[in-house]
């Protein structure tokens, strides 16, 4: 699955996969901050991630799981 976003979260791209593997539409996706999909458990590592990847230039591999649409009524 690839998700491209920007430094604010807005999503760019999603991939045929990450739609059908999680269940959305490229409506729903297009509504929301790319981070909502991201478990709550799993949200402020990945937040503090993209943080340090704005303020080094530098990203790194991270693992986390994402809520498919039958989950987002949590």
């Amino acid at each position: 699955m690839i998700a491209l976003v920007d430094v604010k979260g807005n999503r760019l791209y999603n991939s045929p996969a990450y739609k059908r593997i999680l269940g959305y539409s490229a409506a729903e996706l297009g509504e929301t901050w790319a981070f909502d999909q991201i478990h709550a458990d799993d949200r402020f590592k990945v937040l503090e991630a993209a943080r340090e990847a704005r303020s080094t230039g530098v990203g790194r591999k991270l693992e986390y799981r994402i809520r498919p649409r039958k989950w987002n009524t949590y």
